[in-house]
């Protein structure tokens, strides 16, 4: 897990062969479906949310069943809105592209959709595109745009202060 105990990802202190006390974690479990035993293994699908660990799923599961469980396979088919039903070959790209089509493209922002939305207002524009923390009574992480509809990037507000996380803006030239 990319989660940090004491500045270091947990994945890296296990590859260090070290092992960490972990503490317990409330996580979303939408949907469990499509369950098939076969043998030892058990297949399902599950529908969960950020930040889900579906390899402990299945080892606190086998913990309960008293029988040890592991995962073998894992196909993830959707993040956010994006679903592997809607990816392209690479071959459908080369394809567009070559017939000048691009609509496949989606903006940078869309992979941030599922967050709120701020807009600047027109007199906090300078104080954005220099990248520094604007006044705004906002909790919680937030895509931001320019009052001109920009996508500027991605802040976090403690309440008091947006501050940038990540941003995507370049000014023109």
């Amino acid at each position: 897990s990319a989660i940090k105990i004491s500045g270091k990802k947990l994945y890296e202190l296990a590859r260090e062969g070290k092992t960490v006390e972990r503490g317990k974690r409330s996580v979303v479990i939408s949907d469990i479906t499509g369950i098939k035993k076969t043998g030892n293994e058990v297949q399902f699908t599950v529908d969960c949310g950020k930040g889900t660990y579906v390899r402990s799923l299945c080892r606190d599961a086998g913990e309960k069943l008293s029988c040890g469980a592991c995962l073998k396979d894992l196909k993830r088919t959707r993040v956010g809105e994006f679903r592997v039903g809607d990816s392209l070959k690479l071959s459908d790209i080369k394809e567009a592209v070559e017939e000048g089509n691009f609509d496949f493209i989606k903006p940078v922002d869309a992979v941030f959709s599922s967050l709120d939305s701020y807009n600047f207002k027109p007199e906090e524009r300078k104080v954005a595109i220099n990248g520094a923390k604007i006044p705004a009574k906002i909790s919680g992480t937030v895509r931001c745009y320019l009052d001109t509809g920009e996508f500027m990037g991605i802040y976090e507000g403690n309440g008091t202060l947006l501050i940038p996380q990540k941003l995507f803006y370049e000014e023109n030239s």
